[in-house]
């Protein structure tokens, strides 16, 4: 029983992280992009 439960946890430990993870690395990639747009319309 102690076994399934520590299991469990530790399942909804790592999809909180990756849900962690994948945030921040959306919010990089929207940083990284607009300020890409930006040299893209400083060059035009």
């Amino acid at each position: 029983m102690t076994e399934i439960d520590i299991s469990f946890n530790d399942e909804v430990d790592f999809f909180s992280d990756t849900r962690k993870n994948w945030k921040t690395w959306i919010e990089e990639l929207i940083l990284s992009a607009k300020k890409n747009i930006k040299k893209l319309i400083g060059k035009k």
